[in-house]
């Protein structure tokens, strides 16, 4: 394991019984800021649901980047908890950035429509 890349090792390290009790407070930690923030998600999401159904346009970008992010959080405590990664995430470090680009307007739907039928 190295400094700059803070995956763990492939194969059996030896973890302190000190780690180990640390790591598990964490968890707990992260455990109930995953469950709110999936729960804030599930908003976010009805919330574009919504939207997109009232006014026939995607939710502003905005929104959809603060989905994004929150996705990238929700996968961050699950490496963190599975053992994936070292580094605690968020509260323990700032809010991650998206781990994907966020697609375009025109990317989710395209205006002209017929172009991108199936044949």
């Amino acid at each position: 394991m190295t400094s700059q890349d803070p995956v763990l090792e492939v194969g059996n390290p030896v973890v302190e019984r000190g780690e180990t009790g640390i790591r598990i407070l964490y968890t707990l930690v992260l455990y109930i800021g995953f469950r709110v923030a999936a729960a804030v998600l599930g908003v976010v999401v009805l919330f574009e649901l919504l939207y997109t159904l009232v006014t026939c346009r995607v939710a502003p970008s905005e929104v959809r980047a603060f989905a994004n992010r929150t996705l990238t959080y929700l996968y961050e405590v699950t490496r963190f908890a599975s053992y994936n990664h070292v580094d605690a995430p968020f509260p323990f470090k700032g809010f991650p950035p998206a781990l994907e680009r966020m697609p375009s307007e025109d990317d989710l739907y395209p205006s002209d429509l017929e172009e991108h039928e199936p044949a």
